[in-house]
């Protein structure tokens, strides 16, 4: 198995943990090229390219492979890539759970409020309340003060 070079690994000589070969902004990159040339499958996971990707990514190529055999046959010359060897990455990238990321909403999931906002905002409903109340009674205050 080759090691992944998309993730952190532990040194084995000091226990340290290593950063990964290839950085971040690389990363998205090399994800970015690879989507162009529909060469996503033979990259890694990892924090820039999920497992689930990766997956139906190789689903796309093996059907794209399978209409060119087709086109082949009925005398194309079309350029074919050929498949090597699948490769095994060493080390596993852990997709983290996160609160509300399925309906787009991370930053306040499980918060009481959506953000703390002024102090005009936070107590706006309480003073209109007051200014509610103090309206309705209005009549009877204006014709107390006469």
């Amino acid at each position: 198995a080759v090691q992944n070079p998309f993730i952190p690994r532990p040194n084995e000589q000091s226990g340290h943990w290593m950063k990964p070969r290839i950085s971040l902004r690389r990363q998205a990159d090399l994800v970015k090229k690879a989507r162009a040339a529909g060469l996503v499958h033979l990259l890694p996971p990892g924090p820039k390219l999920g497992q689930a990707v990766i997956e139906e990514a190789k689903k796309e190529w093996e059907t794209a492979k399978l209409k060119e055999g087709e086109v082949e046959e009925a005398g194309s010359s079309r350029h074919n890539v050929e498949e090597g060897p699948t490769i095994g990455w060493a080390g596993e990238w852990h997709v983290r759970k996160v609160a509300g990321a399925d309906i787009g909403a991370r930053l306040y999931a499980g918060k009481k409020r959506m953000f703390k906002g002024h102090k005009w905002q936070r107590e706006l409903r309480k003073r209109q309340a007051a200014i509610g109340v103090r309206l309705r009674d209005m009549e009877k205050r204006v014709h107390r003060w006469r």
